[in-house]
């Protein structure tokens, strides 16, 4: 059976976003909040969950979903939002 991925967006306090990817949403979240999390979220605490994509991606080789993670497709709804989220048009 494949894992079901989830893509997700985090606000940091510098206005700043981060985009990650797991399986276990619930787990991401508090190494994030930790300060275990990703390099990047380290210090820019508080963090504010501002939209998640469930079953995203459905690939066995996670070297596909770090990619799929890094590059999202504008023409997308989840890209839509994305830049929304960028431009400020999304709190």
């Amino acid at each position: 059976m494949e894992k079901q991925w989830t893509l997700y967006i985090l606000r940091c306090k510098d206005g700043t976003l981060y985009t990650g990817i797991t399986d276990d949403l619930s787990r991401r979240l508090a190494q994030h909040r930790a300060g275990k999390g990703a390099k990047y979220t380290r210090g820019r605490a508080p963090l504010t969950l501002v939209l998640t994509k469930y079953g995203i991606l459905e690939y066995n080789n996670v070297g596909n979903q770090i990619v799929a993670d890094k590059t999202y497709d504008e023409s997308t709804t989840f890209g839509k939002v994305f830049t929304a989220i960028e431009n400020g048009k999304v709190a």
